[in-house]
């Protein structure tokens, strides 16, 4: 089952929609904080301390690669360079349970002139929460949306409403 399916099917159980517990939703922002800071300064290490050991991969334009070590690879050499931008601007944050979602737009260039790659859309990223009570992101799913285009707004990279 697709997961805007399950959301809905929970939905329509009855299940509480959406109202997190404050401390829970700060956890999986914080998360979310350490991910774009790792990936800004390159630091693949840190990066890969977000993950879920089977995390799912699936970015626009990208084949999809699972595991650690698939993410790993992608990533490794491909983050912290100095002629890379991303800014995300946070949409939704909703937990149940052992399991939390986030939706944002993006923006990423990578390079200059000609060579220059831009790729703007929504991002869904799923967090589960480990046995230790700590949030993973299992799941990073971006694509591209008529309504999230170039040029990006004009603050800098993170912007975090807390919506």
């Amino acid at each position: 089952m697709r997961l805007p399916a399950v959301i809905a099917l929970l939905s329509l159980l009855g299940m509480p929609c959406c109202a997190a517990h404050a401390d829970d939703r700060e956890a999986v922002l914080a998360v979310v904080d350490r991910w774009m800071s790792a990936w800004h300064t390159g630091d693949i290490d840190s990066l890969m301390t977000v993950y879920c050991d089977d995390v799912v991969l699936a970015l626009h334009g990208q084949p999809m690669r699972v595991g650690v070590d698939a993410v790993r690879a992608f990533f490794d050499g491909n983050i912290g360079r100095e002629d890379a931008t991303m800014r995300i601007d946070i949409e939704t944050v909703r937990v149940r349970g052992d399991v939390a979602w986030f939706t944002s737009k993006y923006w990423l260039a990578i390079g200059a002139g000609q060579e220059r790659l831009e790729d703007a859309g929504r991002s869904l990223l799923v967090f589960e929460r480990d046995t230790g009570g700590e949030w993973r992101l299992c799941a990073d799913i971006d694509q591209a949306t008529p309504d999230v285009r170039f040029p990006a707004p004009s603050t800098n990279d993170y912007e975090d409403d807390r919506r």
